[in-house]
């Protein structure tokens, strides 16, 4: 099962949520999908959708999942993370009236160098990052510490956000 969240924020993120479906319509996604859709005023066709979810059904969801698929906010990283998850993510862009700002493009950036997710920047890169899902994890393992690395993780998020808000 892949499970997409696009978080809580007030702001649309059609962006992600279309291509997903597309790639499920089309058969390059063969498996279940499941999807906290938020704001969003995009449907999705051909996957399981709630527009929101409790704190528990997010954390079941994100257990169940073969491949977590996020924007790039810290509460739904960090989620992905705490269950040994590597997170696939996709950050919302002012650009697209996803956010006010591109904080999440930095903070998805900060994550990657660090060799804890897999980030998408550009809505094309998905479908090779879900295809090579198994691959790019393989890559990425020697520099993942999951649970060990939490108290690290914390603080680095604590200063990133606190650098964000000097701005």
């Amino acid at each position: 099962m892949i499970f997409v969240t696009v978080g809580t924020h007030e702001q649309q993120f059609n962006r992600l949520l279309s291509e997903v479906d597309r790639l499920k319509q089309e058969g390059v996604i063969r498996t279940n999908v499941v999807m906290q859709s938020g704001y969003s005023d995009y449907v999705p066709a051909a996957c399981e959708h709630y527009r929101m979810m409790t704190p528990k059904q997010m954390e079941q969801h994100m257990k169940a999942a073969d491949i977590v698929i996020t924007h790039g906010g810290p509460g739904s990283i960090f989620g992905a993370l705490k269950e040994f998850k590597i997170p696939i993510v996709v950050p919302r862009r002012v650009d697209f009236k996803e956010h006010v700002d591109m904080h999440q493009v930095e903070f998805t950036k900060h994550l990657h160098l660090k060799g804890q997710i897999l980030p998408v920047y550009e809505i094309h890169e998905l479908e090779n990052n879900i295809l090579r899902y198994e691959d790019r994890i393989r890559e990425l393992k020697s520099g993942f510490q999951g649970r060990e690395n939490r108290k690290a993780f914390v603080q680095e998020l604590k200063s990133i956000v606190d650098r964000l808000l000097e701005v």
